[in-house]
């Protein structure tokens, strides 16, 4: 497991304060995944007692509640080697009582860190630990860190998120599968995703992505910020990763070494709270919305209430003269799938062809439908005019039905 300790110096590097507490769930999912936690606690304990003047104390907490010390212990040559061979003994037992370990730990009053290991949600409500934890933290962050064997639960890493977000942290995840350990870094947001070997008798190389997203000049002039990182608070229509689609949500933090802002979404059950999503596939909501649809324009459509932009395109209409339509503030849309719906002009707003392409791309990538319909529809000239007037339309009979304009 030598090469794990290149993970934990990216998790190291996030992690701020001299005086850091430790927990470890040690309950009994972390069966499979204790050993790798033990290093590298054992590992990130040894970076920590580099800082000048730091201190350090573990928890540990399943059904009880453990400590290693009954205070903050310096980074002394002799507590280290304690520390490591306490951490060696750990076992895992049943329960997963975490709101008892964050409220030992927040109970230290030389604590200025936390550190939690865990690779589940806590036996109490999620949103009672983070009500407790709002109260207690006094601005100390809790640093996340969430390990799995393969699969994400996105219920894990979004109260995981929220505990992170919520006392200023950062939030990572470990993923450990075969003989190799994936670390990505949540929050604050890090484009970098690096997977390392830990098995000392495997040739896995380490690999990254430091790949930077670019946004086009099209995306600036819709989300027309001046300063990119300059929009904490404003409300937002993203694209999420989970279906592809976009909703609204509202920016809660940026970073400028980065080309993503922390988006806050209404609460889901299917998709994480909050997100990092990159800015070219952002639009501001309060530009996008002053901008008017015409025929053939590409749209992002909100209906029925829901809580997804749909993209479409804006049609003329068969039936009736587009005017009669424009009068009622409505506009006849067809959906990416084919289906065609009249919409209040108040829900439809207009997109480019990247933003749209990009968008059908993605939620074809993750549904799981197939859809049988032609999804990348021709554009339409687009008028100068939001009318246009058809008139004296007539259909020929038969299985060519050609369009008559007279």
């Amino acid at each position: 497991m030598e090469l794990l300790k290149k993970a934990v110096e990216k998790i190291e590097k996030s992690i701020h304060g001299k005086h850091v507490m430790i927990l470890i769930d040690t309950s009994g999912s972390m069966y499979e995944v204790i050993e790798v936690i033990k290093q590298a606690v054992k590992e990130l304990i040894k970076l920590i007692s580099m800082r000048n003047n730091s201190k350090f104390n573990i928890i540990s907490f399943s059904k009880l509640i453990t400590s290693y010390s009954n205070k903050m212990e310096s980074c002394t040559e002799e507590n280290l080697n304690s520390a490591y061979s306490w951490i060696s003994s750990l076992i895992c037992e049943n329960a997963t009582n975490m709101l008892s370990g964050l409220v030992a730990a927040f109970s230290e009053q030389y604590c200025d860190s936390l550190v939690l290991f865990t690779d589940s949600l806590p036996n109490q409500r999620p949103s009672v630990v983070l009500k407790f934890v709002n109260e207690l933290s006094e601005s100390r962050p809790i640093n996340s860190i969430y390990i799995n064997n393969g699969y994400v639960d996105p219920k894990v890493e979004e109260f995981l998120l929220s505990l992170s977000v919520s006392t200023n942290g950062s939030s990572h995840t470990l993923t450990q599968f075969n003989n190799a350990l994936e670390h990505k870094q949540n929050f604050p947001p890090c484009k970098e995703i690096i997977t390392y070997c830990y098995d000392s008798l495997s040739s896995c190389s380490e690999t990254s992505d430091d790949e930077e997203n670019e946004v086009s000049s099209d995306d600036e002039k819709v989300l027309n910020i001046g300063d990119r990182y300059n929009i904490v608070g404003m409300t937002v229509l993203a694209k999420r990763v989970h279906d592809g689609y976009f909703y609204k949500g509202i920016v809660i933090r940026s970073y400028p070494d980065v080309d993503e802002v922390l988006v806050s979404f209404l609460p889901s059950k299917k998709a994480l709270q909050y997100e990092s999503i990159g800015l070219s596939e952002i639009l501001l909501y309060d530009n996008i919305k002053k901008l008017k649809a015409y025929i053939g324009d590409r749209v992002l459509v909100n209906f029925d209430s829901k809580k997804k932009y749909v993209p479409g395109t804006v049609r003329e209409n068969k039936h009736e003269s587009t005017d009669k339509l424009v009068s009622l503030n409505m506009l006849r849309v067809e959906m990416f799938d084919g289906n065609i719906k009249t919409i209040p002009m108040t829900s439809v707003f207009p997109i480019n062809e990247k933003i749209y392409l990009e968008c059908v791309n993605s939620i074809l990538l993750n549904s799981s439908h197939s859809i049988t319909k032609k999804v990348v529809l021709p554009t339409v000239k687009r008028h100068c005019k939001m009318s246009h007037e058809i008139t004296g339309n007539k259909f020929l009979s038969g299985k060519h039905n050609k369009k008559i304009l007279t």
